[in-house]
């Protein structure tokens, strides 16, 4: 059963959006898509929804809040629509289908909308903003491992030994020349 805020609204929302496409403002069983398919897209829709309610740390149960039951009605039929306007892939002139790209740019706009956290504003409900935190990783290398990194690495020892340039008069900080071959080395 697709979320809907009540019984059959949801494949209206199909049939008034791709209204070309059926008998009457219905589909059937002589319309192409036939009405089996359409509510058969409704079912994968929502599953689709589903999914990236969970993906992104929100809750599956129907929400109580209208607004956010009213999205997700939203949501499953744009994602229908779609399936209902691929039936037609092409127009007459040979043209991608403008509907149906129409649908995915709002399916996609939706997807943006699940990603943010935002929707528990509109009542559904999840642990979205701990989730998303929680999809972070730091990378880089481990302070051991910086130490050996040295090491491994093909990096062209600098041309300038440490204290080059300095004036003869100024006293060595913190370590004291012994031999010329200790001041290329180091």
């Amino acid at each position: 059963m697709p979320y809907e805020r009540s019984v059959g609204t949801a494949l209206a929302t199909v049939q008034n959006w791709c209204r070309h496409l059926t008998a009457s403002g219905t589909f059937s069983t002589a319309t192409a898509p036939t009405l089996e398919q359409v509510n058969d897209w409704l079912a994968f829709g929502q599953a689709d929804v589903m999914a990236l309610l969970v993906r992104y740390g929100y809750g599956t149960a129907v929400p109580a809040n209208q607004h956010g039951l009213a999205w997700l009605e939203k949501m499953n039929a744009l994602r229908s629509c779609m399936n209902v306007e691929m039936t037609y892939p092409v127009t007459e002139f040979g043209e991608p289908n403008p509907r149906m790209k129409m649908f995915q740019n709002q399916w996609d706009e939706g997807v943006m909308l699940i990603e943010s956290g935002q929707l528990v504003h509109i009542g559904i409900a999840g642990s979205a903003q701990s989730s998303l935190s929680s999809n972070l990783v730091f990378t880089g290398t481990s302070r051991s491992r910086k130490l050996d990194r040295e090491g491994e690495t093909n990096r062209v020892a600098g041309k300038f030994p440490r204290g080059f340039g300095q004036s003869p008069r100024a006293p060595a900080v913190n370590r004291t020349i012994t031999s010329e071959a200790d001041d290329t080395n180091a």
